[in-house]
């Protein structure tokens, strides 16, 4: 049957994939949204029948390379057909993916539950969000990646295969192969009561990396550690570079000490000593632990 709607009847639709700006209003996109939730309900009604559950999942997403796809309900696509996935991909309950843009997931991917993909972007200035515009940018996930429960993945972030998401991180940049990420993104209670984790990381790596005598480290890691957040991994390593440069093993260990004591889960804590492993090993800095204390 052919179109007979015009050119101009899919120009957001366009302009969506394209990166530009475009209007989330459109009748055409809020067709194809329509038409999504219909094919997630088919979702949770089939999920008992392995043959139609799996024609469900395909008639959802915009590539299933075979058979051994599990999305739980409930879920939630802005589109579906916007989301290519490889195979033996496992999605938890509850997650969501804002497929405005491309979302590539490769091969035995693992969802945890809650898990949050957000191609979508919205204009910081408020008169131009009020016009209705928004923009997209796509998310690549790579092969072998496990995504723990409640992780967000922004817009335009590529994560290389191998990869461990922690649970509850946020990861806003590109993640390089066979890596652990635990990025826990929060406002601060603090004397900076605007600043957001990044600029909190910004700060302190900055201070980390000028300190030049132990008395400033020492202090500098009381106050970092005082806040109500656990610190990025890129803190942690330059406070344990800093130790390292100022000859004070000490207050290095003191650095394993501090996350231990702040990270309330131990799984999180042996995430945190994974991702520092390269630069702990290199330094020769030890926790007590292994000192045997």
């Amino acid at each position: 049957m052919t179109d007979a709607r015009p050119d101009e009847y899919y120009a957001e639709e366009k302009k969506m994939v394209a990166g530009e700006n475009y209007f989330g209003n459109d009748p055409n996109l809020s067709q194809l949204r329509k038409e999504a939730r219909h094919k997630v309900k088919a979702l949770a009604e089939t999920r008992d029948d392995p043959e139609l559950f799996s024609e469900s999942i395909k008639n959802l997403l915009g590539t299933v390379v075979d058979d051994q796809v599990i999305i739980e309900s409930p879920v939630y696509f802005d589109y579906g057909k916007n989301t290519h996935v490889g195979k033996c991909f496992y999605m938890n309950a509850m997650c969501t993916i804002l497929d405005c843009a491309r979302v590539d997931i490769g091969d035995h991917v693992l969802f945890g539950p809650n898990v949050q993909i957000y191609t979508a972007e919205h204009p910081v200035d408020p008169a131009t969000r009020l016009k209705g515009l928004e923009s997209a940018r796509p998310i690549k996930i790579g092969n072998n990646v496990w995504v723990g429960g409640s992780s967000t993945i922004l817009a335009g972030v590529t994560i290389g295969d191998g990869v461990t998401v922690a649970a509850g991180s946020v990861v806003t940049k590109d993640v390089p192969d066979s890596v652990v990420v635990a990025v826990i993104s929060r406002r601060l209670y603090s004397d900076h009561p605007e600043e957001t984790y990044e600029q909190f990381t910004n700060r302190y790596v900055k201070f980390f990396e000028n300190v030049d005598d132990t008395f400033e480290l020492k202090r500098g890691l009381n106050n970092c550690f005082a806040y109500d957040i656990v610190p990025d991994v890129a803190i942690c390593e330059a406070a344990l570079r800093a130790a390292r440069r100022l000859d004070d093993y000490a207050t290095g260990a003191r650095v394993f000490e501090a996350l231990k004591i702040r990270i309330d889960k131990e799984s999180d804590y042996h995430n945190y000593l994974q991702a520092l492993k390269p630069v702990k090993d290199e330094l020769g800095i030890q926790t007590k632990e292994e000192l045997g204390l």
